[in-house]
């Protein structure tokens, strides 16, 4: 790989995993302690930080210093011409818990992957996963899961479409989870961040990230079902 690609590596994998940590470019550069430029400059055109700084963003975005320089997460180069949507061996994964994003060791489990098209008209998990696209692995031990492939731009920057999320069928979803919603009523499948109202939890709110979509309420019994999602499977590079 010539070095102007592995530089496009460095540049989109920084960028990408800046983003899953919740850092704008100003608090990345303020946690590193160099300026909000020398930030924005790595990530566009610049070149790469020296040694002492590579090694410290390795330790803030929480991943090897050889995966930003252009290696996948098992240890081998990454494939010329980028990762893509549909190679889940080029995808990184990382834990959903209680509303933050973590990244988790590759697991030995592979769970099926189904699309966000066959989610509207599943019943149940058994319909779900009847429609098979691909595998992912997961650290997910619910022998239930599955996974879905995301659509739109509601619950950007966190997630994006093309992104594999991991769901856990046999949990309850709590408050501030991400979740999948079937509506028992209009088919309708939401992918957002769960939360219980009213007396007895007898509402849920359903809330994008995407501060262009207005949360939505609905009584409790309008859901076909609700499961909370365990793990995300995201690709760094498109």
């Amino acid at each position: 790989m010539q070095n102007e690609e592995l530089l496009q590596l460095f540049r989109d994998r920084l960028r990408r995993l800046r983003i899953r940590q919740g850092l704008t470019q100003q608090s990345l550069a303020s946690k590193l302690g160099v300026s909000l430029s020398s930030v924005s400059h790595w990530e566009s055109d610049g070149g790469l930080p020296s040694p002492h700084k590579l090694k410290k963003i390795a330790d803030i975005l929480q991943c090897s210093i050889p995966f930003l320089m252009g290696e996948d997460e098992a240890g081998g180069a990454a494939p010329e011409g980028g990762a893509t949507e549909a190679n889940a061996d080029q995808m990184v994964g990382y834990v959903l818990a209680d509303g933050r994003i973590v990244p988790w060791p590759k697991g030995s489990r592979k769970v099926p992957v189904v699309s966000w098209a066959t989610a509207g008209l599943a019943h149940d998990y058994g319909d779900l996963c009847n429609q098979l696209e691909e595998f992912v692995d997961t650290e997910c031990r619910d022998p239930n899961s599955f996974a879905l492939i995301l659509e739109g731009d509601s619950m950007e920057p966190r997630f994006l479409a093309g992104d594999r999320v991991v769901f856990a069928p046999n949990s309850e979803p709590r408050n501030g989870n991400f979740v999948v919603a079937r509506l028992k009523e209009s088919h309708g499948v939401m992918f957002k961040r769960f939360r219980r109202s009213g007396p007895e939890g007898q509402r849920i709110i359903l809330e994008s990230l995407n501060p262009n979509y207005a949360a939505q309420e609905f009584p409790a019994d309008s859901f076909g079902f609700i499961y909370p999602a365990v793990e995300l499977h995201t690709v760094l590079q498109r």
